[in-house]
């Protein structure tokens, strides 16, 4: 299972370069082996009420991300009782919440994260999550 955060939702929606690693993961996934958390889907929702804050000019986020989810035959995962707990006890040193949540859910349902967020490839090179940066 490939998780997308945010970043590399945003990478794919704009057609952004994406690492070598990182791109053959996400384009030679098997259908259905593509995950995206509906924490981007409330990040982009913040993002897009600060209007640029992405630095990029996608829209509505419900549009594009419904239609990008669609295109990757991705599945949306909703935030587990058991991820929310996990995120909240197990920081590892992330202060952005939605960067625990993002790792608790990977780790939960044994998912390679695909991120650009240093501090989760930082704890993917100690052991405690699988990353591969875009």
């Amino acid at each position: 299972m490939i998780l997308l955060d945010t970043v590399a939702i945003i990478l794919i929606a704009t057609g952004e370069r994406m690492r070598g690693e990182a791109r053959a993961l996400v384009l030679g996934a098997a259908p259905g082996t593509v995950a995206v958390s509906v924490v981007s889907y409330w990040e982009l929702g913040v993002l897009g009420a600060r209007r640029g804050k992405t630095g990029r000019d996608l829209g509505p986020a419900r549009d594009w991300l419904t239609a990008l989810v669609g295109d990757l035959g991705a599945t949306v995962l909703s935030v587990s009782p058991e991820v929310a707990l996990a995120a909240a006890t197990s920081d590892y040193g992330l202060r952005d919440p939605a960067d625990r949540l993002f790792v608790a859910t990977a780790r939960n349902i044994d998912a390679t994260l695909v991120t650009r967020d240093r501090a989760i490839l930082a704890l993917a090179q100690a052991g405690h999550v699988r990353a591969v940066a875009c």
